[in-house]
């Protein structure tokens, strides 16, 4: 509870973008709001088999990031495990009722009550869209936090430069009435928490950016440099010295298909901003270092107005 609150403080002081969906800590002199995380995501059981295990973990929102997503402080609400990928509707359901509980029961706590609510879900974008019961990324209407129809192109869905509209709590609302409207096909299980759906389902940073973008933007960088570049790069990453709290470093540039997403975090925010400033592109690497810079500022505990000026 102490972290909580002196957590709380912070908060005021700082501008936290990231926390900007929970709500104040008190909701009144004597009663606390605890928000809640839903983080979920699929790992494979044995590498000799195709069984599955897709854990439903609990994070508490109001502690400090660094505090938050440690084991200790995280609750394993459900567990499943399997050849076969959840059935959410099926898979959701104690854990949607316990919630619920939570959100309309006062707890005492020493001097104060506590309610919990959850405002959050952490997912792939297979696993958001079958929670959120919308169409999945590469169908029409794919993504769940705009409208854009997106188009087929080459075997894949792409979504082409435009102006954007973004979807809003009052759309989506509009689009349960008519199913499959803007790829919304009905009601989510998770619709009972009262989450504002579906921007209580943020970008999923692991798969979107450091197995999407940036894992997609590191093999055409590497694919186009020559052999002597690739040596130069690989000789440059086995100087480079890490702190020792990173469990894991950049591997050789021939090894980048295996390299795993703390790899693409590392190349991203720590390695390539200086080795590739004497091989790539000038143009190139100024928008590399634009998204280096951006994803630092959002992984960031707080963001600064002179952060954002910098990006604007």
């Amino acid at each position: 509870m102490d972290s909580i609150l002196q957590y709380n403080q912070y908060r005021k002081e700082q501008i936290s973008y990231a926390d900007s969906q929970f709500p104040p800590l008190f909701l009144n002199d004597h009663l606390l709001c605890i928000s809640l995380i839903l983080n979920t995501d699929g790992v494979a059981a044995f590498k000799s088999s195709g069984s599955a295990l897709w854990p439903v973990w609990i994070a508490v929102g109001n502690l400090p990031p660094k505090l938050r997503f440690k084991y200790s402080n995280l609750i394993l609400a459900a567990l499943w495990s399997s050849t076969v990928k959840p059935n959410w509707d099926e898979y959701l359901v104690s854990v949607v009722q316990q919630l619920s509980i939570l959100k309309s029961t006062s707890l005492p706590c020493g001097s104060f009550s506590l309610v919990a609510r959850t405002y959050c879900l952490v997912a792939d974008m297979p696993a958001k869209a079958s929670i959120l019961n919308m169409k999945q990324f590469n169908g029409y209407f794919g993504c769940n936090l705009c409208e854009s129809k997106g188009e087929h192109l080459e075997n894949r869905h792409i979504y082409p430069f435009g102006e954007i509209k973004m979807r809003t709590i009052q759309s989506y609302k509009e689009c349960l009435s008519v199913p499959g409207n803007l790829g919304v096909k009905g009601k989510s299980i998770l619709d009972p928490l009262n989450m504002n759906i579906p921007l209580s389902a943020p970008i999923d940073y692991m798969h979107q950016v450091l197995l999407g973008v940036v894992r997609t933007v590191c093999h055409i960088h590497i694919k186009s440099f020559n052999n002597c570049e690739r040596n130069l790069i690989d000789q440059l990453i086995s100087s480079l010295s890490f702190p020792h709290d990173f469990n894991r470093v950049t591997r050789r540039t021939s090894t980048v298909k295996h390299w795993k997403a703390v790899e693409f975090k590392i190349w991203l925010l720590y390695v390539a901003p200086v080795i590739l400033k004497s091989v790539l592109n000038a143009d190139y690497y100024y928008y590399f270092l634009l998204l280096s810079f951006s994803i630092r500022i959002l992984c960031s505990e707080s963001i600064s107005t002179s952060d954002l000026s910098n990006v604007i």
